[in-house]
């Protein structure tokens, strides 16, 4: 089967960049269409199994990823007051060669994954929104001709929409709150911390000098959520937890390092495609 001509993918974030680098590296004319006008990927840390450093690598940005983030192979069980309780070596899903498990801070995983789909040759157009697949159209009015168009836009995907795939996302009733912070020496891997206050109080380090941690209780109205208070509410719920949290708690004071969401569940059933749009991610 011929590889496509040309292809648009909408949505620039980690699949539509990894994607773009293995099809611009493959020949394929490949644009890159993100909605927003700059990179400001939300999030604080990401946390990456062997099985996607081992695509990393295929990627060609193993060095880059090594570079930047901290690798680990256990993880660790604790009580609300920072007691270990439990530990065991995880999986190195990657194969032998590769850490079990990588953290990184978010925005420089999609700065490394940017930086590989425009050397491989990709075109990446930001602040271009996609109003129409079928003809392809976009919101300053230009249009474009493409063999293949993939939906890489989130959980909340125009794509998806535009070609009649009726499945949006359910939320299941808790939410995470997300702060990126200093690392204490202390921690050296992710440690979770069950049967307290919140459903989970976990941490995951991202680099030298840097972690993310989070808290997952009930939802909350996100709405009520005002951003000026985010830090302040997220100090009260990790108070009674110990440990590490101690001085990961101190270092909760800026609210724009702090965000909040709502974990929802995401179940395409079907085929993900209509003709030559398909739906990744």
């Amino acid at each position: 089967m011929p590889h496509p001509l040309k292809v648009l993918v909408v949505g620039g974030g980690v699949t539509g960049t990894a994607l773009a680098t293995l099809l611009a590296r493959g020949g394929v004319e490949t644009h890159v269409a993100e909605v927003k006008p700059a990179w400001t990927t939300l999030g604080s840390g990401i946390t990456l199994q062997g099985n996607a450093l081992r695509v990393l690598r295929e990627l060609g940005v193993w060095d880059a990823v090594r570079a930047r983030g901290y690798a680990f192979d256990s993880v660790g069980i604790r009580t609300p007051a920072g007691d270990l309780m439990f530990e065991t070596s995880d999986l190195r899903s990657g194969g032998d060669d590769l850490p079990a498990t990588m953290g990184m801070y978010r925005p420089d995983l999609q700065a490394v994954l940017v930086d590989a789909a425009e050397r491989a040759g990709a075109v990446i157009m930001l602040g271009r929104t996609v109003t129409s697949v079928d003809p392809v159209v976009f919101d300053d009015g230009t249009t474009g001709s493409y063999d293949l168009v993939v939906g890489a836009d989130g959980i909340h995907s125009s794509v998806r929409s535009m070609i009649g795939v009726d499945a949006p996302p359910e939320p299941v009733g808790m939410g995470i709150w997300r702060v990126h912070a200093r690392r204490p020496a202390s921690v050296v891997r992710t440690d979770l911390a069950y049967g307290g206050p919140c459903f989970i109080a976990g941490y995951c380090p991202t680099g030298p000098d840097t972690l993310y941690a989070y808290l997952v209780e009930p939802s909350r109205d996100k709405a009520a959520v005002a951003a000026a208070d985010k830090a302040e509410i997220m100090r009260a719920l990790a108070e009674p937890y110990g440990g590490a949290w101690t001085e990961i708690r101190a270092d909760i004071t800026d609210p724009g390092r702090v965000n909040y969401t709502w974990f929802e569940s995401l179940l395409v059933r079907g085929p993900w495609n209509r003709g030559h749009v398909v739906l990744a991610g």
